[in-house]
């Protein structure tokens, strides 16, 4: 039977578009169907108490693997002491300062004007004056480094359990937690608990009585255990 020249013209146009590369709009469709809803969780701080006014944030940087977009908001544990808000919204991280760009500079394609009144026009297959930013992505998030967001070096500490297994997956790294300097309200916890200790030092026992009754009555005196009743009543009475 003899051969179909149609046939065979459309055979090798199908195996040429086989072996071509995925265009990077399929890239992105394939990366978004395969790490849809995964979402790599760092934990850093961002000290801002050279400032004034300034104090130790404590914050949550999520890394969305289907888009390579950045996130960076409060901790939740956090957000009832100081408020929850949102440092980054979610959006590509460039690395470094990066001034604003022109429209159409960061587009996908650049578009030529071939007349002036615009009625021809052609896409530049070299992206002539597309301008390179490079933004970060995972390899660029370790623990122990910083990442710089709109100028605040974001210091990341530890992450979740989900994102040790991606990178010893992926990149055969182990993540251990960096030890984080302590907030105002930590240090102020730790001095209270100091000054505590030291205030309930019981005295030398005297010899009356016995000892746990003697320890009971001096725990019974601290100010900061038992504060005296205030009497709302006498209060109103004697203050005139």
């Amino acid at each position: 039977m003899p051969s179909d020249p149609y046939l065979e013209i459309r055979n090798e146009s199908n195996k040429i578009k086989s072996s071509r590369d995925l265009s990077p709009r399929d890239e992105r469709f394939k990366k978004f169907i395969e790490y849809d809803k995964k979402i790599l969780r760092f934990k850093g701080y961002w000290d801002d108490r050279s400032s004034q006014y300034g104090y130790l944030h404590l914050l949550q940087v999520r890394y969305f693997l289907s888009d390579d977009t950045l996130e960076v908001v409060e901790m939740p544990e956090y957000a009832d002491e100081i408020g929850r808000y949102t440092l980054l919204k979610k959006i590509k991280l460039p690395k470094g300062s990066v001034s604003p760009h022109l429209p159409g500079q960061t587009d996908e394609h650049t578009v030529l004007n071939l007349a002036a009144d615009f009625s021809s026009m052609l896409t530049d297959p070299l992206n002539c004056g597309r301008s390179q930013i490079t933004y970060y992505t995972d390899k660029d998030l370790r623990l122990g480094e910083s990442i710089n967001v709109g100028g605040r070096k974001v210091v990341l500490y530890d992450c979740d359990e989900f994102t040790r297994t991606y990178y010893k997956l992926k990149y055969d790294i182990d993540y251990h937690p960096f030890p984080r300097p302590k907030t105002d309200y930590e240090l102020s916890e730790d001095s209270l608990i100091s000054i505590n200790n030291k205030l309930r030092q019981l005295p030398p026992y005297n010899g009356f009585g016995t000892f746990e009754d003697s320890a009971v009555n001096c725990n019974i005196l601290d100010p900061l255990l038992n504060p005296p009743v205030q009497s709302m009543r006498q209060f109103l009475q004697e203050s005139g």
